[in-house]
C-alpha cells in the first residue's frame, strides 16, 4: 500500500497543465487525482492541492499565483483558487480573441461573424449636426445648414 501511495503522490506532484487544456479540464484532472489519493488513504489538505494546482500552470498564470499568495491563510480555499484561475483564463481568452481580431484586420481578413466586432450599419446612425439618418457628423455634406442647427442645440453633440 505504501508503494501505491508513493506512486500516487509522485504522479500528483508532477502534474502539469497541457497548453491546449482548459482550466476547467485541468482542475478536473487535479480533483480526480486527489480523489484517487483519498481513496487509497492519503489525506490531502486544500493547501497542498492548491500548491499542485498552481505549480503545474504555465507562466502566464503567475499573476494569479502571486495574488493567491497574498490571500490570508484562513481565507485561502480550493474554491477561491479555482475561481481566480477561471477568471484569469477568461481574461486570457478575451485578450487572445481581441489579438486575433486585430491580426486579421492587419492581414485584411476580418471575421464578421463575431457580433462584438461587426461594423454598424449607417442606416440607424443620426448626424448630430443635421439630425438626419444615414451618416456621421464628420461626413455631413450640409456644412452651412449643419452649423446653424448645431448653434441652436449645443447640447446635441454630447
Amino acid at each position: 500500500m505504501a508503494s501505491t501511495q508513493l506512486a500516487a503522490m509522485r504522479k500528483f506532484s508532477r502534474m502539469e497543465k497541457r497548453p491546449e487544456q482548459s482550466i476547467t479540464l485541468w482542475v478536473g484532472d487535479i480533483k480526480a487525482q486527489a480523489y484517487l489519493m483519498k481513496d487509497i488513504g492519503i489525506k490531502l489538505p486544500d493547501l497542498l492541492t492548491i500548491v499542485i494546482l498552481t505549480s503545474g500552470l504555465p507562466p502566464e498564470y503567475d499573476s494569479v499565483i502571486v495574488a493567491l499568495d497574498a490571500v490570508k491563510p484562513d481565507e485561502l480555499t480550493l474554491d477561491l483558487a479555482i475561481s481566480r484561475l477561471l477568471n484569469e483564463e477568461e481574461c486570457h481568452l478575451s485578450c487572445k480573441q481581441l489579438d486575433d481580431y486585430k491580426a486579421s484586420l492587419i492581414k485584411g481578413k476580418s471575421d464578421n461573424s463575431d457580433a462584438a466586432f461587426t461594423t454598424r450599419s449607417k442606416a440607424n446612425i443620426t448626424c448630430f449636426k443635421c439630425r438626419k439618418k444615414g451618416h456621421y457628423t464628420k461626413d455631413c455634406l450640409k456644412e452651412k445648414e449643419c452649423s446653424n442647427l448645431a448653434e441652436e442645440a449645443p447640447d446635441a453633440a454630447w
